[in-house]
């Protein structure tokens, strides 16, 4: 992103600024520091629109700028210094929109080098009294619409010719008129002006004012100075006035939204002097404190507060229960009194403990449970009042405390439940459980000091009540694990964790229960997500096991306050560390975790969760809740390209420059290739994913060819230091994905070249060369000497018997070439002449069938065994040229993309025997057949690499695969090995199903060389 102000240009990369800023003492740097305008041309370069420092354009390459200024000397400068605008339309031609007009600029670049040669501007004047001209507009056709101080023109780029249209007639005020066109009507502009904002009909010349003379405050614009525009890809529109920004929906209405200075995510200033939405749908606004975007996709959670000096809202953000009434309505239960939330209205009731007046308000203002009954009255459990109970007819409490009713030993009630038979249950935190006596309108203790203990509660500290589709009746305590309960019996069943056991309960403090669609019963805790099974024997006796899953399974955090399930069955669970998304359609989880940046209220929630009428969920937390639908969460599956943003060595960086050997001749960002001295043996680089919507969540993974033999991933770090690299070559990478997991995986590349140091280079080892054979030299030449003549004569026997064998050789695959390839043509001749004479269909003609097919295969074998007959083949390019031809052969009429990777001509500089050649062509052959007939794959690769003497020849596709221990025992597979192993070479074949399969051959040269 690039930022225009009135110190300079920014460029930022989601993590940090770069500034470029005017330099009296630099020509290459910024005209002028004040900014009214930034445009980006077809050929990536950013040309900046200064106040009176003219018009200035970036070139990425070199980081440099060049100005074109007005030279009173010449007309064929720019007209003036202070440039409004400027525009490329239609490609290849700019317009330059000045304080006195409108200029057409010409530019000659260097074919080779893109840079520009020479600069021409031609002046179009258009009016004497109305010439400056702010803005300029692209248009359908050959059209530009230009904004000047008392109006709008129409410029025909053919003709030259500018048709004025007034947008406030008989006014005549001097305006800064700015303008905008409207991206899904391409016949509206929208002009923006110290009288309003217009909508200009280019076709009609239609003109409608927006404005604060609107009577309804929802379609109103409250201010009419409107200093920005914009129409986003939703057709919003975005009115950036001087006290606030206005949002105008499609339907007519109007939101009005200012400065919250109790809101850390509200304007950061009132003033909005300009609005942009970038490719990925964030929309940026510039005001005069600094710079707001808006992120879509981002704030993916609506997040209710409490708004101080606000009424109508929470009465405190610290949300502890949640549930909805049978009406509609919402009960909220805070660490500071009882709210009743209208959606319809968009209202709130607030409940207080009133100790004047007990009935006017619940027995203590924290609340800490709330239950609509069977006789639609709202129960309130609270910390410090006991239970009380909300009647609906009459709109009055009825407060249950310790101290008027001894049934209820605490003023602590955690949980409050329904059973089936409308028994109203209380969870206290160190009472157990308490029944409702409705004959007595009282509360009945559950004892606990009965005949057996074993049977009894183990934890008096109630954190979570449950009653399953099938009446069992689950009590979640804080140290007891899960006690299922039989209220005809008043007996409980303990299920605790055994850290011996990975079966049973994570852990003893259960904070959450749910049963799904599907009937499986899941359990939260303070150390993992637990999923239930119940098994019952023929007795009737239940068994309970558990699947535990942890952060190591990809849980943003264990402790797991709140559990819903969407329509789709997917769990929601909120946690100490965000919200969590899970697919548990399967053993193994699939985790998508949600964060602050995200838009919830905080990282840490309370123990609520509730999914309404609507579908909508609601998570209660420490500073508020969020509500939304699960089913209309987006995320972000822009990819974002990767750059690379800084070159240090020896953490200094590396900076473009124009000399000759200079490790930079271009930006970083646009480098694809460097050569590093051996001195620069510490060196790092850093690297940026574009995708802005939140990049401190950008996730990075790299690696270096050469070097490392995997994917590093380093979370959200993005850089890496190398240190000590080897001479050679090596090729850097770096993918990286966006704060919702969408990967890059194509990223970005660097090639780096590591010269080695002076010792060991070529000439150096020449020279200890020299040196060492000086120092031998006349022991060598008086051995030499002696020697000549006996080896001179070896030397000629033993090339003569080369050249014999190689003769030999050469003469057998012509003759045998011309010999069997004449008879086996024959062959084929006549059984085609036989089946042509052959009338009647009988054995014969599949007997002929079956005798042209072994000629076929007679012909292919005897061509491969010829080509490795001839002496002149006996090199390893040869054998691999071979291979790719044939697989280019049998591939080139399949849907299959066949590649050869790492053939290079110095391959024909490592022999082969006869035998180890015919190996190596007919085991791929094989695995080329193999392939084609039974792999359904898409992409296959021959993939050759040469490290040293070691010959590694690997055949990969991305098909189907196949289960190595059903097909290992087949006669195709088997005779590949055996051709391997009599080589002397390793034959390794990977396969797995819907995974492809991989072939690799590796062969030692240097132990078949010394052989």
């Amino acid at each position: 992103m690039w930022f225009g102000t009135q110190d300079g240009l920014n460029r930022y990369d989601g993590y940090e600024f770069r500034v470029f800023r005017h330099n009296v003492a630099d020509s290459a740097s910024l005209g002028a520091n004040w900014i009214w305008s930034i445009r980006e041309d077809s050929s990536g370069h950013i040309w900046v629109s200064t106040f009176g420092g003219g018009l200035s354009r970036f070139d990425r390459d070199t980081e440099k700028f060049t100005t074109f200024k007005n030279n009173v000397n010449d007309p064929k400068s720019i007209s003036h210094n202070t440039v409004w605008d400027f525009i490329e339309h239609p490609k290849g031609t700019f317009w330059v929109a000045t304080n006195n007009g409108l200029n057409r600029l010409y530019l000659k670049k260097n074919k080779t080098s893109h840079k520009i040669i020479d600069a021409r501007f031609e002046y179009i004047f258009h009016d004497s009294t109305n010439n400056n001209i702010f803005r300029i507009i692209k248009a359908r056709g050959d059209f530009l619409w230009l904004t000047a101080p008392f109006g709008l023109y129409r410029f025909e780029i053919s003709t030259n010719k500018f048709t004025f249209y007034d947008l406030t007639p008989n006014t005549h005020i001097f305006d800064r008129y700015l303008g905008s066109a409207s991206p899904t009507n391409p016949n509206h502009l929208w002009i923006s002006s110290g009288s309003g904002l217009f909508r200009f009909n280019t076709q009609t010349k239609e003109v409608k004012l927006f404005s604060d003379y609107e009577q309804d405050d929802k379609k109103r614009i409250i201010n009419n100075r409107i200093v920005s525009v914009l129409e986003d890809k939703d057709s919003v529109l975005w009115v950036g006035t001087a006290t606030q920004l206005s949002l105008i929906y499609p339907s007519g209405k109007t939101v009005q939204i200012k400065k919250d200075p109790y809101n850390p995510n509200s304007l950061g200033d009132d003033y909005i002097s300009s609005i942009y939405q970038d490719r990925n749908g964030l929309v940026w606004l510039g005001t005069r404190g600094g710079i707001d975007y808006y992120r879509p996709l981002a704030q993916k959670f609506k997040h209710v507060h409490h708004q101080a000096n606000n009424p109508n809202s929470l009465s405190s953000s610290s949300i502890i229960s949640l549930t909805e009434d049978s009406f509609g309505d919402l009960w909220i239960g805070t660490n500071d009194g009882l709210d009743r939330y209208n959606p319809r209205t968009e209202k709130y009731d607030h409940y207080f403990e009133n100790r004047s007046e007990s009935t006017a308000g619940p027995s203590s203002s924290y609340i800490l449970s709330v239950l609509e009954d069977s006789e639609k009255n709202i129960w309130i459990g609270t910390r410090g009042g006991g239970v009380c109970r909300w009647n609906r007819k009459t709109g009055k409490f009825k407060n249950y405390v310790d101290r008027n009713l001894p049934g209820i030993s605490t003023g602590v009630v955690l949980n409050i439940i329904e059973d089936w038979n409308n028994n109203i249950w209380l969870g206290t935190n160190g009472a157990g459980l308490h029944l409702y006596d409705r004959a007595n309108d009282t509360f009945v203790p559950i004892p606990w000091n009965i005949k057996n203990p074993t049977n009894e509660m183990n934890d008096l500290s109630v954190f979570a009540l449950f009653i399953d589709s099938k009446k069992n009746f689950f009590v979640g305590t804080a140290a007891g694990g899960v006690n299922v309960f039989n209220p005809e019996e008043r007996t409980f069943l303990h299920l605790v964790n055994d850290p011996k056991n990975k079966s049973s309960l994570s852990n003893n403090r259960v904070i959450s229960f749910i049963e799904t669609k599907s009937g499986a019963i899941w359990v939260g805790t303070a150390q993992g997500l637990n999923k239930m099974t119940v098994d019952e024997d023929k007795t009737g006796v239940a068994k309970y096991t558990f699947r535990q899953y942890l952060a190591s399974d990809g849980l943003p955090n264990e402790v797991i306050y709140g559990i819903l399930e969407d329509d789709l069955g997917y769990l929601w669970v909120s946690t100490n560390n965000g919200i969590a998304k899970i697919d548990v359609s399967e053993e193994d989880i699939k985790v998508q975790n949600f964060t602050v940046d995200d838009g919830l209220q905080n990282s840490e929630f309370n123990q609520n969760a509730l999914k309404d009428s609507r579908g909508l969920m609601y998570f209660g937390g420490i500073n508020g809740y969020n509500v939304f639908d699960p089913l209309t969460i987006k995320l972000n599956g822009h990819r974002p390209p990767v750059r690379l943003t800084h070159l240090k060595i020896l953490d200094k960086e590396v900076l473009p420059s124009p000399q000759p050997g200079a490790i930079l001749q271009k930006s970083i960002t646009e480098t694809k290739k460097i050569i590093l001295p051996w001195k620069a043996n510490v060196f790092s680089l850093e690297f940026s994913a574009l995708d802005l919507t939140t990049p401190e969540k950008n996730q990075y993974a790299y690696k270096m060819d050469g070097f490392d033999k995997d994917w590093i991933y380093s979370g959200t770090r993005r850089y890496v230091t190398y240190t000590n690299l080897d001479a050679g070559d090596y090729i850097f990478r770096v993918k990286a994905s966006n704060n919702d997991g969408a990967w890059n995986e194509e990223g970005t590349a660097l090639e780096i070249s590591i010269t080695p140091p002076p010792w060991k280079t070529w000439w150096a080892y020449a020279l200890y060369l020299l040196i060492f054979s000086g120092l031998i030299g006349g022991y060598i030449r008086f051995k030499i000497n002696e020697k000549d003549k006996e080896l001179e004569t070896f030397a000629r026997i033993e090339r003569a018997k080369s050249e014999e064998r190689d003769r030999v050789r050469k003469k057998a695959s012509v003759d045998f070439h011309d010999e069997a390839g004449n008879l086996i043509t024959k062959i084929a001749l006549f059984v085609e002449l036989t089946k042509r004479k052959l009338t009647d269909k009988t054995e014969a003609m599949a007997y002929l069938e079956k005798i042209e097919e072994n000629t076929k295969q007679l012909s292919g074998g005897m061509r491969d065994f010829i080509w490795a007959l001839d002496p002149g083949k006996d090199n390893l390019m040869e054998t691999l040229s071979r291979l790719e031809d044939f697989g280019n052969s049998m591939f080139e009429y399949s849907e299959i993309n066949f590649r050869v990777l790492g053939l290079r001509k110095g391959f024909q500089d490592k022999n082969l025997a006869i035998d180890d050649r015919r190996s190596i062509l007919l085991i791929f052959k094989e695995a080329m057949n193999n392939c084609l007939k039974y792999s359904r794959a898409s992409e296959v690769y021959l993939k050759i690499v040469l490290q040293g003497q070691l010959l590694k020849i690997e055949l990969s596709d991305n098909g189907a695969g196949f289960d190595l221990k059903e097909t290992s025992a087949g006669y195709g597979l088997q005779n590949m090995r055996n051709r391997a192993k009599k080589i002397g070479a390793e034959l390794t074949i990977f396969s797995l199903i819907k995974s492809g399969t991989k072939v690799l051959l590796s062969l030692n040269l240097e132990k078949k060389n010394g052989a």
